[in-house]
Formats: structure tokens, sequence, C-alpha cells
């Protein structure tokens, strides 16, 4: 398996960071010439099967992770008891389904970087906590 353009497009609009020899980069932009896809960021265009896109992984939401609006920290485990049509985080941790979640849920995870479509485990991805 390798990274399509279907696994990075519902990040476009969160400022997401990919990886690259390395480098650090937030992606402004996805664009494709004569069938291949690039990620554009500051200072510099690569080449979309040479990046990785950093993510968080789903166990990160029994995690804390902080706020960057306010920068207190927000434990995701209870996020659900304080409104559940936002997340549905119990049954999508206890059964590992995105299925179970509903679209609110889903745009939550996509804004916050989760790694929806299983892109770490398969190493298409990197996982935030390693960086």
């Amino acid at each position: 398996m390798k990274l399509e353009l279907k696994h990075l497009s519902p990040y476009l609009d969160t400022n997401f960071y990919f990886t690259y020899m390395g480098k650090k980069l937030l992606c402004k932009g996805i664009y494709s010439i004569k069938g291949v896809w690039y990620l554009k960021a500051i200072g510099g265009v690569y080449e979309l099967n040479e990046c990785k896109p950093i993510l968080r992984p789903l166990s990160d939401l029994t995690k804390e992770i902080i706020n960057t609006e306010c920068g207190n920290p927000i434990y995701l485990d209870m996020f659900d008891n304080v409104d559940r049509n936002i997340l549905e985080l119990s049954d999508l941790y206890t059964y590992n389904d995105i299925n179970s979640i509903s679209v609110n849920g889903y745009n939550y995870l996509l804004e916050n970087h989760f790694d929806v479509f299983g892109l770490i485990p398969k190493g298409l991805a990197i996982d935030i906590n390693t960086l």
C-alpha cells in the first residue's frame, strides 16, 4: 500500500504537518503535475510519495493534549462525557471502529490530526508522539 491523495485530502484544511527527509514541514497545499502529486510547504514542493504526514494514533484519545488556541490541556478520554454529539470517544476507543462515531466526531478527529485511515501502523505516516 502507498500513500494516496484520498488519505491526505480530508486533512488539507487543518494545517497538518508532514516530514520530508527528516524535516517537519507545514502543508500549504497539494497539486498535481502530469499525474504526480506534490505537497507544497514554505520553501519547497515535495513529491507525495516521498513525504509522510504527522498524525496522532487513535490511542491518543485517552491522553491529554494541549489546546493550541488557549494553551490549556484537554483530556480527550473525558471529552465524550461533555458532549456526546461531538465525539463518541468511548465507543471509538473500545471497539477501535471509526464507523462507530458521528460525522461531527469524524470531523473532530481530522481537525486534530488523528490517523483515521490507519496509516501509522502501515508505515505511511509518522506518529506525532515519536518526534
